[in-house]
């Protein structure tokens, strides 16, 4: 695998003073609260506390101050979801720290002292969670932390980090093969903090003014630094993980202002082992008739989807149901 660049952080010093420490441990609690990194985990926990029907049991690995268990508790209670929390942390300065916070806070959670990379994790968990620790690690060494987050568990790993790298280890490591970006929440009512934003993008569509520029540069830029990552990781039989993906891209609108569906823009990246044409070409099923034509269209963006169904199922017939169902590839974006 390609190296990154990794610059040391405070608490990754094992010679930093307590009191240092507990300021570190502070300042993570803060990022953790400006990410939401608890709100990113809460529906897939919400989510399988409703299917089990019972307490769901729950390790969040490099707890650090615990401010992952903390908060999950919180809102279980406020949900009426029962969980069983249990927390790890290497070093001794961070379990002392949560447990007080704990206690604090009325809240129950079991901490333990744990290396995940030099030993297995106890087992038997329904979620496993490990949140903004990934990009700590040397790539070999994050791999060993995805392996052991997915054996302590038989259900849902949830590890929020810095996405790009996040999917390229879980790839890597074989995790999954399936993975979704979602960076806007339905119709594209959120606010892109990362750039100064205060409005929504979806607001600053129906302006048309340079923070919806700016917010547009920002996702593609998002959407290339994936990419990127995965060019760059190298894969097991020595090409490169963009080369045996396929990424598709896509929005729920064509432009916000106007809510047209009908001149969906849909980008792909990477080839699939050879499926795809590459290295790229722009398609549209029909000319716009001006720049700013949200209107005209043709074909079925359905057509796509099967498309790149086809390069994991050969025999795959059809792809969804009702009106936009599918029984046609597109011959033009295939290799």
């Amino acid at each position: 695998m390609h190296a990154r660049n990794l610059q040391p952080e405070l608490m990754d010093d094992p010679a930093l003073p307590a009191e240092e420490h507990r300021r570190a441990l502070a300042g993570l609690a803060r990022l953790n609260a400006f990410s939401n990194s608890v709100g990113v985990l809460w529906p897939a926990v919400r989510g399988l506390a409703r299917e089990l029907g019972r307490s769901v049991k729950i390790l969040d690995v490099a707890t650090g101050g615990g401010d992952v268990p903390l908060g999950l508790c919180a809102r279980a209670k406020r949900a009426g979801v029962k969980l069983e929390l249990h927390a790890c942390d290497l070093s001794p300065v961070a379990l002392e720290t949560a447990a007080a916070r704990t206690r604090a806070a009325g809240a129950t959670v079991h901490y333990f002292p744990a290396d995940a990379l030099d030993e297995a994790l106890p087992t038997g968990f329904d979620i496993v969670t490990c949140s903004l620790f990934l990009h700590h690690l040397l790539d070999d060494d994050a791999v060993i932390l995805l392996a052991r987050l997915a054996a302590a568990t038989d259900r849902l790993v949830l590890v929020n980090d810095l996405m790009s790298d996040l999917l390229a280890y879980a790839f890597l490591c074989d995790v999954t093969r399936v993975a979704s970006y979602h960076m806007l929440s339905v119709a594209s009512e959120v606010q892109l903090g990362e750039i100064g934003h205060s409005t929504t993008q979806h607001g600053d569509s129906h302006a048309g003014d340079e923070n919806y520029h700016d917010g547009i540069v920002f996702i593609m830029t998002r959407i290339a630094d994936l990419m990127r990552k995965l060019r760059d990781t190298e894969d097991v039989d020595g090409t490169n993980l963009l080369d045996s993906s396929i990424i598709f891209g896509s929005t729920e609108v064509t432009q916000g202002w106007t809510h047209s569906w009908q001149r969906q823009p849909i980008i792909l990246g990477g080839h699939g082992r050879g499926h795809l044409v590459h290295p790229g070409i722009h398609y549209q099923a029909t000319p716009q008739t001006s720049p700013t034509d949200d209107f005209t269209s043709a074909g079925n963006t359905s057509d796509i989807l099967l498309t790149l169904l086809r390069a994991f199922d050969a025999d795959a017939e059809s792809i969804g149901s009702g009106a936009p169902m599918s029984f046609d590839v597109l011959p033009e974006i295939m290799a």
